[in-house]
């Protein structure tokens, strides 16, 4: 089910491109409307602190190393890892499943 790059899986590359377009081509409705801000990715800290409210939650723990390797998969979207946690909780699964069924949702869901 995975593919070398999940940038590519996410489809990111082709949203920024759709992005690009709709604000830089002078016949776009939005040319000229927007600015180019850069945020830093989130880093093992957003990781500890959804563990954490994980924790609060189920009483249980999540492998951080694993759960920010997965995070890099997800090429840190913060919706997406969010999402994982939120399976975990409500189908009672590991995860690593939890990853593969979000994973999974985003490839239906945007078509690839």
């Amino acid at each position: 089910m995975r593919t070398s790059s999940a940038r590519s899986l996410l489809g990111v590359p082709s949203f920024l491109s759709g992005l690009k377009q709709l604000f830089n081509q002078q016949r776009e409705p939005f040319y000229g409307f927007s600015e180019r801000v850069y945020f830093p990715d989130m880093d093992k800290k957003f990781i500890e602190h959804m563990a954490t409210v994980y924790k609060k939650i189920t009483q249980k723990t999540i492998n951080i190393n694993t759960a920010f390797r997965l995070f890099k998969e997800m090429d840190y979207s913060p919706s997406h890892f969010r999402a994982t946690l939120k399976q975990m909780i409500l189908k009672r699964v590991s995860l690593k499943i939890a990853f593969e069924e979000v994973i999974e949702a985003v490839v239906f869901q945007n078509g690839y």
